[in-house]
């Protein structure tokens, strides 16, 4: 669905000069697949996201959505009914007063037939658990609420991709556990290619693959199981590794029967019970 080849990109500031961003980045993310992008502040991901529904257009090399390249005029909004994009802050995203408005608002942009539309933001309420308060104001909920507005408005859309970009970074635990839920429930259910850019390890555990980034290049990537296991090399990238693996690696370090690559609580008491 979307394919990333030797991309970089530089940013022009107003103050002159050439601050590069992204070096020579290769991936490829498939149809149904939940990836998570990891990485320290700088590393890349952010801007990297921008270049999935044509934010931003590489410096040199080439991004192809759905076999359309982001370079082409001609494509930008083909591909951004394609690709959408939910940012850190939903209130920068929420531009109406009542919830079914909000949602409503991408497909009306997009030119959607009226006679669609309600339909498809009946839909999106109902796979976001949000009809119930589909009368409300939007700035009278809670952050994890808002939030699942904005992803209930790109769901109206249509989009066969949704990219995240820290989209629980501003909210509490149980809001960040509501929306990742949600992510991949949707992912699972809707068979939506989910792209989510986070910096919150724990929330890369149920991802198909990992794709970490540094210095704005992929470094490493793999399964859960795979990068989280290689707790030095993460370490070495200023990242942490979820807890849970740090105290079975940890555990292993030391002799215990423990693998170091367990990716939840229970594998970790399942593992020391056995080896006690």
């Amino acid at each position: 669905m979307i394919k990333l080849e030797n991309v970089d990109f530089s940013y022009q500031p107003q103050a002159g000069g050439i601050v590069p961003a992204l070096s020579g980045v290769n991936l490829e993310i498939k149809p149904g697949e939940f990836v998570v992008i990891v990485g320290h502040n700088g590393s890349g991901k952010s801007t990297l996201a921008k270049h999935l529904n044509v934010l931003n257009k590489p410096t040199s090399g080439e991004v192809w959505v759905n076999e359309m390249n982001t370079k082409a005029e001609a494509n930008l909004w083909p591909i951004r009914s394609y690709v959408g994009m939910v940012f850190q802050n939903p209130d920068n995203q929420i531009v109406s007063t009542v919830v079914e408005d909000d949602v409503a608002f991408g497909p009306e942009n997009l030119g959607v037939d009226p006679a669609k539309i309600q339909k498809y933001v009946d839909e999106s309420l109902e796979i976001m658990h949000l009809t119930d308060i589909r009368d409300s104001a939007p700035h009278m909920l809670s952050g994890g609420q808002k939030q699942r507005v904005a992803i209930a408005g790109v769901l109206a859309m249509r989009c066969q991709i949704i990219v995240l970009d820290e989209p629980t970074a501003l909210l509490d635990p149980d809001s960040r556990r509501e929306v990742l839920e949600s992510l991949h429930r949707i992912n699972r259910e809707e068979k939506l290619t989910v792209v989510l850019i986070t910096h919150y390890m724990e929330e890369a555990i149920g991802a198909d693959r990992i794709v970490v980034m540094d210095g704005g290049k992929v470094v490493l990537q793999g399964t859960p199981r795979e990068v989280f296991a290689q707790v030095d090399k993460i370490r070495a990238l200023s990242l942490d590794v979820p807890m849970v693996t740090q105290i079975a690696a940890d555990l292993y370090a030391r002799g215990y029967d423990v693998p170091p690559d367990c990716l939840s609580e229970e594998e970790v008491v399942d593992a020391i019970c056995r080896s006690l």
